[in-house]
């Protein structure tokens, strides 16, 4: 089944957001959906098209894939290809409103903790987790000058809900390969990785 998807850029980006490829995988997941794995390939400056369960297609034309263990234990795939249809529209992405309910631990662990009580469900958690894990690498390894981290993939044990609080952690930098890993918790147990990339502020990046 292939589906044309249709986002509006953020910000002043001009491609499509990793939060909106988020965004439109999870409103494809099957209730009861484990062990869901989303990898960002080369941003796409155009609409996506997303094609569930179709045969396996040559790498270059990914532009993101992900795949999730379902209730039956069956492993299901989908991947995003970039379309010719074009993105018409831009929305305002203020990312300072997504972290403001947030604090940085000053304690061993460089955390970013959810003051609960004041997490807003007028936010989409993929939105405040992103814009978290990115300021947390600004205030505690700023990347290289001219580059910047992007997100590059999710690891999750189940979707991301707006009725739980999050934190982070950042578990290890690979400075020699530009690459990163952080531990997503509830204040129950860790649900997943979210892991970023440097990139050089050029072509699509600047």
């Amino acid at each position: 089944m292939i589906i044309q998807t249709q986002v509006a850029y953020k910000g002043s980006r001009k491609y499509v957001h990793g939060t909106d490829i988020y965004t439109l995988m999870a409103a494809e997941l099957p209730e009861g959906a484990e062990n869901i794995d989303l990898r960002m390939g080369y941003p796409s400056a155009n609409q996506l098209d997303l094609h569930l369960d179709e045969p396996l297609m040559p790498r270059h034309l990914e532009r993101a894939s992900f795949s999730y263990i379902d209730v039956q234990g069956d492993k299901r795939r989908g991947v995003f290809t970039e379309s010719q249809r074009p993105v018409l529209t831009w929305n305002p992405y203020p990312e300072d409103p997504l972290i403001e309910d947030f604090k940085l631990d000053s304690g061993f662990h460089p955390d970013i903790w959810v003051q609960r009580g004041r997490w807003s469900l007028a936010r989409p958690p993929i939105q405040t987790v992103v814009s978290l894990t990115k300021k947390l690498h600004e205030l505690k390894h700023p990347a290289p000058a001219g580059s910047r981290w992007i997100f590059v993939r999710l690891c999750l044990s189940e979707p991301l809900l707006n009725s739980h609080s999050y934190a982070l952690t950042i578990e290890r930098i690979y400075e020699d390969r530009g690459y990163s890993k952080c531990r997503i918790r509830t204040p129950l147990c860790a649900i997943g990785l979210i892991y970023f990339a440097t990139v050089k502020k050029e072509g699509i990046w600047t």
